[in-house]
């Protein structure tokens, strides 16, 4: 049995590729979901605005920017909205802008299914119980909490069967609704779903702008680690079904937010011939 290699990877390794780091996703997921300001909501484009001027080395451009609103506004954010009435309509806006767009550009699509897919959205990703979430715990007399603090309690949460108690996060409610909502495991699950889907968009797009030469340092360092330790050549017909003859003895232990190494773990695969 041939020896066993692991990589552990820091968090920082994708630096260099532009993407962020904890920190730096902490801060700008902070930002989209309008931390600071919860009496006085801001648009999303004021937001994505704050987000490029503090960190300009993130600069998302405007396909980025159209993307990361719409998703937003899908998903009840708002948009600036004091009132549940406003956040309806900022939807309603975002929904059939969303199908005309997408009608334009695929023949044939069932507007009709379409739109029903995108109002079960919030279903799976639950954008207002992690931004109601974030409020209350903000505002408890405790240190500064952060969204890592934030998913710790949901994880923490979820593993020990607890509801999260939070309030109206639209101000011009609050007058008339003073009533304690508690997210319970499905909206806990919901809002790391709405969480991991703004990692995803955050790097989605990151990776779109990425230079090209600086992804071929990365892919030449993972094709010489491959080379070296994965110890597989060629799979050949016989035998190939056997577990030991198609499974890598090299693995991964990584920090990292993002998808670049299983993508790059995949191509040295296809360009190894494994």
């Amino acid at each position: 049995m041939q020896p066993t290699t692991l990589l552990i990877l820091g968090a920082g390794l994708s630096v260099r590729l532009g993407l962020p780091t904890t920190r730096d996703i902490n801060n700008i997921i902070s930002v989209l979901l309008d931390y600071n300001n919860e009496k006085s909501p801001t648009s999303i484009d004021e937001r994505l605005a704050a987000t490029t001027f503090k960190w300009p080395k993130f600069k998302l451009d405007d396909e980025a920017k159209r993307d990361i609103k719409t998703t937003l506004s899908l998903l009840f954010d708002g948009n600036g909205a004091r009132n549940i009435a406003d956040a309806y309509a900022s939807k309603d806006t975002a929904l059939h802008e969303y199908i005309s767009q997408f009608a334009k550009q695929v023949t044939g699509v069932n507007e009709a299914a379409l739109k029903h897919h995108l109002l079960d959205l919030t279903q799976t990703y639950d954008l207002i119980s992690l931004k109601s979430i974030l409020y209350a715990l903000k505002n408890n007399p405790a240190p500064e909490v952060d969204i890592v603090n934030i998913l710790t309690a949901i994880h923490s949460s979820l593993a020990d069967n607890i509801s999260i108690p939070t309030k109206e996060i639209f101000p011009e409610e609050n007058a008339d609704t003073r009533t304690v909502y508690y997210c319970d495991q499905q909206r806990l699950l919901g809002a790391l779903n709405a969480y991991k889907l703004l990692v995803y968009k955050i790097f989605k797009h990151l990776l779109r702008q990425m230079d090209d030469r600086d992804i071929q340092v990365y892919e030449d360092f993972f094709r010489d680690i491959a080379t070296d330790y994965s110890g597989i050549d060629t799979l050949e017909i016989a035998g190939s079904t056997e577990r030991n003859n198609y499974l890598s003895t090299f693995g991964y232990l990584t920090y990292n937010w993002d998808p670049v190494l299983p993508f790059l773990t995949a191509n040295r695969t296809y360009l190894l011939k494994l």
